[in-house]
């Protein structure tokens, strides 16, 4: 199966997914920010995750592929926005000629319009991966 869910620790969520691709590659994403914590190309890790790194939700990811939205930087929202604080919604998975993609999502809330930034959006990111690359890409809608 090239997209395998993995569970929080109490099994009670999706805490995200592994893609496996062709001649063993392979990209950890965590719904948690939608951050891309591995990618394995050639049999090499090729993304700097901090061993410091909190994966529990707790705190955006330090490392990886980081989504910065809708602000970069400090503000009046917290600092390089919400989008990766917040849980993303698996959307979709295929298989494709030469590899797999995945299609995560976030909307817009409750929380979201009743913050210092309300307005509706959504945000789709593609994450496809082939034996020898991998691609990203984010989607804004308001």
């Amino acid at each position: 199966m090239p997209v395998e869910k993995f569970y929080s620790a109490d099994g009670s969520s999706i805490d995200g997914v592994v893609i496996t691709g062709l001649q063993g590659s392979s990209v950890k994403v965590y719904l948690y920010g939608a951050t891309v914590t591995s990618w394995v190309c050639g049999g090499k890790e090729r993304l700097f995750l901090s061993k410091l790194a909190k994966l529990d939700g707790s705190k955006p990811v330090r490392g990886g592929i980081p989504l910065v939205f809708p602000q970069f930087g400090p503000g009046d929202l917290p600092q390089h926005g919400f989008a990766r604080t917040r849980k993303w919604t698996l959307v979709s998975s295929a298989e494709h000629g030469q590899g797999v993609v995945v299609n995560l999502q976030l909307k817009d809330n409750e929380d979201t319009l009743a913050s210092k930034w309300p307005h509706k959006f959504n945000l789709l990111y593609t994450i496809d991966l082939t034996a020898t690359t991998l691609s990203t890409i984010i989607k804004y809608e308001n």
